[in-house]
């Protein structure tokens, strides 16, 4: 059932067995797993149906260190929905309105600890979350993405066959899946209830501050109200779920979550950029770019590493696409790179004294680079480039202004921000994503990420979504509820 919150403006919002903040990919997952077991969820969205300038005016920040691509909230024409990569949408269905339809899962190594870093690791296995993977891939018609399919495919792997290289394929839809349409039915059925227009502007915790006691919404036009359940799932994306925690200051200085000052930091992206030509020795050669398999999908096909070569020279698990072009009458090759940033607590995104139209702080992010982000992608550059000179493919040339991180721009990925750990005084939630100490309050989204990969993030989004609402039925199917 899909509601407004002016609808309530005489009345109490009902009180639910589950209580969703953000409908996007990860909030809109959740609940209609959820939907089946419990019958009563709530899914909070601060956004509209259609695009709302002033609702969007909301997700403004401050920026200080590299810039991300942002809204300009003076200028509405800024603006083009029709352009992809806008940061993040506050819509009902989140950025999934806008976003490019692609699907990659994170590799094995990007779970593992690396680089001599201590914060690498997931508390997790790529194995853990194999199978939500497959459902998800299953569920959301989404072409299986293993190498083995791929190889039997006969797909034109001329470079990535290679020892010492591996594919990296990523399936690009072209009409983008949005779950607010694919699930239309069970968010208008009467076990999920919408409510539009709803933001959440405090975590209400209990007097011992284990649990949350409400949330406490307001709409645009000032009205308040509180809202319970049994238990809360945050899931506005990594920017809003930070800024929700660090605003929730009435019973904790620090905000919601906080206990070891990890909510905002470690903010991560994909850097992406263009920089320097691959020059086959062979013009007959045909170096693999994009693959079509059907009429609605296309197959991005990649080169990285291979995982063996990465652990050994301990490297981020960056990828390359080539494409091709003319230059002076022969065929070179454009290369484009998409970066694993390495883990940072120094960038992060924190609280200014300047207020919103919710009176809510608005953010400053100061998006960090390591000075080890730098030497490794030289170190992945030259290891690469050996390579396609041993095995007779080419010559790939950079021009020497072009080995720096200022040829990278963001992805429009926010990740990190509320991260997985096993201790609580490495990161904000736990393995389950729970909250540490709060017992009722779990996180969903890209802002769990300990560490980027290159992949993009919605589909272990999804996976990592459907595994929490596993979690969830598990830990509350058998207690009673009472609305």
């Amino acid at each position: 059932m899909i509601t407004f919150i002016q609808d309530y403006i005489d009345s109490s919002i009902p009180k639910a067995k589950a209580c969703i903040i953000g409908a996007g990919a990860a909030g809109i997952e959740i609940a209609t797993q959820l939907a089946s077991s419990f019958g009563s969820i709530l899914l909070l969205e601060a956004g509209l149906e259609e695009f709302d300038f002033e609702t969007q005016k909301l997700t403004y920040f401050k920026q200080q260190g590299k810039k991300i691509r942002s809204l300009d909230p003076q200028n509405p024409f800024t603006f083009e929905m029709s352009k992809k990569g806008q940061t993040h949408l506050k819509q009902y269905g989140g950025t999934l309105n806008i976003w490019g339809g692609k699907w990659k899962t994170l590799d094995p190594i990007d779970f593992e600890s690396r680089f001599d870093l201590s914060e690498t690791a997931w508390p997790i296995t790529y194995q853990d979350l194999y199978s939500y993977y497959a459902s998800i891939a299953q569920d959301y018609q989404i072409l299986d993405l293993t190498w083995a399919n791929a190889h039997n495919a006969d797909l034109p792997f001329t470079i990535s066959q290679l020892p010492g290289f591996s594919p990296s394929l990523d399936l690009l839809e072209k009409h983008p899946t949005n779950s607010k349409h694919k699930f239309q039915k069970q968010l208008e059925s009467s076990s999920i209830q919408v409510i539009l227009g709803a933001h959440v502007v405090n975590i209400a915790l209990s007097e011992n501050l284990d649990s949350v006691k409400h949330l406490h919404v307001r709409s645009l036009r000032g009205q308040d109200w509180h809202v319970e359940a049994q238990f809360y799932i945050l899931a506005a994306g990594s920017i809003e779920n930070a800024k929700l925690l660090l605003n929730s200051r009435s019973q904790l200085k620090k905000g919601v979550g906080n206990h070891s000052d990890w909510v905002g930091r470690n903010l991560l992206d994909h850097p992406k950029g263009f920089g320097g030509l691959l020059f086959p020795y062979d013009q007959n050669d045909i170096i693999e770019g994009r693959t079509f398999s059907d009429k609605n999908k296309t197959l991005e096909i990649g080169i990285s590493l291979n995982q063996e070569l990465l652990k050994k020279e301990r490297l981020p698990n960056h990828c390359i696409n080539i494409f091709p072009r003319i230059d002076q009458n022969q065929i070179v090759y454009a290369t484009k790179f998409y970066l694993e940033q390495l883990p940072n607590a120094n960038s992060h995104l924190f609280l200014t004294n300047e207020k919103d139209a919710l009176n809510q702080n608005i953010v400053s992010l100061d998006w960090k680079f390591r000075k080890e982000d730098l030497i490794c992608f030289e170190n992945y550059l030259t290891i690469f480039a050996n390579l396609l000179k041993k095995h007779q493919v080419g010559e790939l040339n950079m021009k020497a202004d072009a080995l720096t991180m200022e040829i990278f721009r963001d992805a429009s990925h926010q990740l990190g921000t509320t991260r997985m750990a096993l201790k609580v005084q490495d990161g904000v939630v736990d393995s389950n994503c729970q909250v540490f100490g709060v017992n009722n309050l779990f996180i969903a989204g890209s802002s769990i990420f300990p560490t980027a990969g290159h992949a993009n993030p919605t589909l272990t989004i999804l996976a990592l979504a459907r595994r929490l609402a596993d979690h969830l039925k598990q830990t509350y199917g058998n207690i009673f509820f009472n609305s």
